[in-house]
């Protein structure tokens, strides 16, 4: 397993896997990605990133435009220089993020696990990101903001841990400068990127107490840097968020509409949060017409019992590291606590300090609005990483390679039937009298009129 080749594989394989996003597309049809649409007209979408007031309805000022440019701009660029249609341009778009999804998180688990099995147990994880009922409920994998974190962080904490120079630093600020776009279009992205980088700060500081120093200097000169590479679009942020906060505040309270009472709705309880899963989207429907009816799939037993598996396998590893020293495995200790830290998110209503937290803070109340979602964000990145040390604990166990591999294996099929509606599509909704269907197609005109617009 340590073959100079090996190494490549599992690289080569989730390559091979991001291409069942070509699939989503059944017959080369537009897919309907949730509030962010992919634009038919490249170019004209591209043009708006440039400017802070935003022409369409009635016309409005959106600061957040200017992030855009990287990766996403770029992409409408190449896809324009090269003549692909929306179509293609889109499923190129959607390979990419959904195979990012996968390198990401292979990134992160590489960065924290030295054994010799760690190619392996990158790709369990890889795999478990790329292929789970929170990622296609959220439809996550078509958002740059969720596909990279786990890089942001794997990058952040190999810093720490390697005593990351001024080339590193420069590096990781235009990785995060090119991955960063349309993190602010939800602007809870931007803040649990952050987020992560801040939580584990301080827990670096415990188990490395001699690298204080450098850990200090290390994230001021990569604060530096960042902000020196974002300050086109982080300037007007910073000096304008408070009012559009405080604007989407009077909008909805217009409206008489109570985001404590949809923080209610879109919690979570703690058996639905521990296999991924969200009590409200269960039972979401329209006149008894189910929005996911694809979760049914969830309800069978087979499948409840592999949703279990996950808080299990997690609690088995917990053992392990007990009878270990701390420092030993103290990143199995980060995202164990980050995994709680899900939990009590997610739980929503159903975790009366929460609930106490989003009545009182309003700021609370506005980045986790929805706990069953934004509480999963840690939830299925801490999965990733300690089915990771899961597999990595047996293997210490375990001195036969062939053994090795062949629990590895059974490690990703187990994974691959709890994300059967990825891989198969039935994710994507067929539509019907009550609800929109989840792909469309171009009609012939609007293609032949572009022709005669570019032709004058």
């Amino acid at each position: 397993m340590n073959s100079k080749y090996f190494k490549y594989l599992p690289i080569f394989l989730i390559f091979i896997l991001g291409g069942i996003s070509i699939t989503w597309t059944n017959n080369y049809s537009m897919l309907n990605t949730g509030d962010f649409l992919f634009p038919i007209d490249g170019m004209r979408e591209l043009s708006a990133f440039f400017y802070s007031w935003n022409n369409t309805s009635l016309g409005y000022i959106n600061y957040f435009q200017l992030d855009y440019l990287l990766p996403y701009g770029l992409h409408l660029i190449m896809a324009q220089l090269i003549g692909l249609s929306a179509i293609y341009s889109q499923i190129f778009w959607n390979y990419l993020l959904f195979t990012s999804l996968g390198l990401s998180m292979y990134f992160l688990v590489i960065a924290l696990i030295h054994d010799e099995v760690k190619y392996i147990a990158g790709l369990i994880a890889a795999v478990f990101f790329m292929f789970n009922p929170w990622v296609v409920l959220n439809i996550a994998m078509f958002f740059p903001y969720i596909t990279f974190i786990p890089l942001l962080l794997g990058l952040y904490i190999k810093g720490l841990n390697e005593n990351g120079g001024i080339k590193f630093l420069i590096v990781f600020s235009l990785i995060w400068y090119f991955v960063v776009s349309l993190s602010l279009w939800n602007i809870r992205g931007y803040i649990f990127q952050l987020l992560l980088l801040i939580f584990y700060l301080p827990f670096f500081f415990i188990f490395s107490r001699n690298k204080i120093r450098h850990a200090l200097i290390f994230t001021s000169v990569l604060t530096m840097l960042y902000v020196l590479f974002n300050a086109h679009w982080l300037l007007i942020f910073v000096t304008n968020i408070l009012k559009s906060v405080s604007g989407s505040i009077r909008v909805y309270e217009s409206v008489n509409y109570s985001r404590l009472s949809s923080f209610e709705t879109a919690s979570s309880t703690m058996m639905q949060a521990l296999r991924l899963l969200a009590d409200w989207a269960i039972t979401a429907n329209i006149k008894g017409v189910l929005h996911f009816p694809w979760l049914s799939y969830y309800q069978h037993p087979l499948l409840i019992f592999i949703g279990f598996l996950l808080p299990i396998s997690v609690l088995i590893s917990l053992l392990f590291v007990i009878k270990k020293r701390a420092s030993e495995n103290k990143h199995f200790i980060f995202f164990f606590i980050l995994l709680l830290f899900g939990y009590f998110i997610s739980m929503g209503k159903y975790n009366l300090p929460g609930m106490w937290m989003a009545d009182k803070f309003k700021y609370y109340l506005l980045i986790f609005s929805a706990p069953a979602v934004h509480g999963g964000i840690f939830i299925v990145i801490s999965y990733s990483v300690l089915l990771a040390y899961s597999y990595v604990f047996v293997c210490r166990l375990i001195k036969n390679l062939r053994l090795r591999l062949l629990i590895g294996i059974l490690y990703m099929l187990v994974i691959m039937a709890y994300g059967y509606p990825i891989w198969s599509g039935q994710f994507i909704p067929a539509g019907n009298k009550l609800l929109g269907a989840g792909r469309y197609e171009i009609p012939s005109y609007v293609s032949n009129m572009a022709l005669n617009i570019n032709k004058d």
